[in-house]
């Protein structure tokens, strides 16, 4: 089926991200509009220009390009990032943005909502993992709109990708070089702490690539148990992933860190569960 997005939109610039879900299709233009298309009901158009599905809704709230979009809460939210270092969350029942959250000072590269459950209250919690070319990666509370912690890696540059791999509890975090940064995705479990239930990002280890150049996008396929990376010189590099001894795996990342430096030299997941670790645990990712 051929579908019509570009002619009747060329006021808006040229695509520059896309996002899908289950309902709907997000498309960022590079003059900073995003339109979302209704995927289930289409329009009747003239046979020549195809297929056209309907318009939702538009919204312009970035100055420059949209280099990132995400769903989340079954299509009821949409998020955005853009060129120009904002965050915008948009209520999609009601048709509006909702808030802008800064604190990026390069273009938004990823945005991946994610749904943890508090560990002392059992409640529900929203949070919005973020990574930018100024190599940091951030962590939203988005029911409280606030930023809850920052991360990265003395020699991460641009962050171009990352991928949270649910089953072992990790995020691995691509960057302009030959190197996946690995960080287990940890939430705070002290009562007396009044970050109390937060998600936090914890440096393990780095993973070498076979290719120099700068990973275009990351994936894993859970069943196949592999990690995909796609590399800008066209090549895609495969790794095997045991899914089934998380532990086992981030503490051989954590020696083959030691062995190459010496020290871990920064807060990772092992010095973390030596200070103490009643008051860390992996997150409770729904």
């Amino acid at each position: 089926m051929l579908v019509q997005l570009y002619e009747e939109e060329a006021g808006h610039g040229f695509v520059t991200c896309l996002a899908a879900s289950s309902h709907f299709l997000a498309v960022g233009y590079s003059s900073g509009t995003v339109v979302v298309y209704n995927l289930e009901s289409e329009q009747a158009s003239p046979p020549h220009k195809g297929e056209n599905f309907e318009i939702e809704h538009t919204f312009s709230f970035h100055k420059t390009s949209v280099t990132a979009l995400n769903f989340s809460d079954e299509d009821t939210c949409l998020v955005s990032g853009g060129a120009d270092t904002h965050i915008v969350m948009y209520d999609l029942v009601a048709s509006k943005a909702e808030y802008k959250l800064t604190g990026h000072t390069d273009s938004i590269s990823r945005l991946q909502t994610l749904v943890t459950m508090h560990p002392t209250k059992g409640t529900r919690q929203r949070n919005l993992i973020s990574a930018a070319k100024d190599g940091l990666i951030k962590v939203w509370d988005l029911d409280r709109q606030c930023c809850l912690g920052t991360t990265g890696e003395q020699s991460m540059a641009k962050v171009t990708d990352f991928l949270l791999v649910g089953p072992l509890n990790v995020l691995l975090a691509a960057s302009s070089d030959n190197n996946l940064r690995v960080f287990s995705v940890d939430q705070i479990n002290d009562a007396d702490n009044k970050d109390d239930g937060a998600v936090t990002l914890n440096f393990v280890s780095k993973l070498q690539k076979e290719s120099a150049a700068r990973v275009i996008q990351l994936g894993f396929d859970r069943k196949g148990r592999s990690l995909l990376v796609l590399n800008a010189d066209s090549t895609l590099e495969i790794f095997k992933v045991n899914i089934d001894k998380p532990d086992a795996i981030l503490k051989k990342l954590v020696r083959n860190a030691k062995k190459e430096q010496g020290t871990l030299g920064k807060r990772g997941h092992a010095q973390m569960e030596q200070e103490g670790s009643k008051k860390v645990d992996k997150a409770e990712i729904e």
